[in-house]
């Protein structure tokens, strides 16, 4: 157990703040702790306008890149706002629009009787206007919101060939 904690053992933290805090807190201390990379697992940005969001990833980013860290990256919390409580939460990039897509029907095996269930649902386009941060994010690394899965301005927003991918 020891050797497969000191050959493949990754750290995740949860971080509901700025990087600068994350910087100052995990980043500048992490020396002790060199020998197991780490990530940042769920990086919740502050929605009160206190945040850049994108030069907090840029600078994330820059991290990572540095010989001396041992940042591998970051993920965000969270992609889609969560429409299963009775009021959303109004965390998430995107928010769900009204265009619907197509419909998927993933199926599930119960583990003590092995009877499958399937169930068909609805695909919506995402919107990030009914989101948070998705432009933030989308501008770190030049991209846009506005691609493929995206819900349109128009019905004319897609019609070439090459439709862009959804770059967040």
């Amino acid at each position: 157990l020891q050797e497969a904690f000191t050959s493949r053992w990754v750290h995740s933290v949860n971080i509901p703040a700025q990087w600068s805090f994350a910087k100052e807190m995990i980043a500048d201390k992490y020396e002790p702790f060199k020998k197991h990379p780490w990530f940042i697992a769920q990086f919740t940005p502050k929605n009160d306008g206190s945040q850049d969001l994108t030069s907090d990833l840029k600078a994330i980013e820059a991290e990572t890149k540095k010989s001396s860290s041992q940042l591998l990256g970051v993920a965000l919390n969270t992609f889609q706002k969560d429409y299963q409580t009775d009021a959303p939460i109004e965390q998430g990039l995107f928010g769900l629009g009204s265009a619907e897509l197509g419909s998927v029907k993933p199926c599930q095996e119960d583990v003590r009787t092995g009877q499958q269930t399937c169930t068909e649902f609805p695909v919506y386009c995402l919107d990030a206007a009914a989101g948070q941060h998705a432009a933030d994010v989308a501008g770190a690394w030049d991209g846009t919101t506005n691609a493929h899965g995206a819900c349109p301005a128009s019905d004319h927003d897609f019609d070439d060939e090459e439709e862009p991918s959804l770059v967040v």
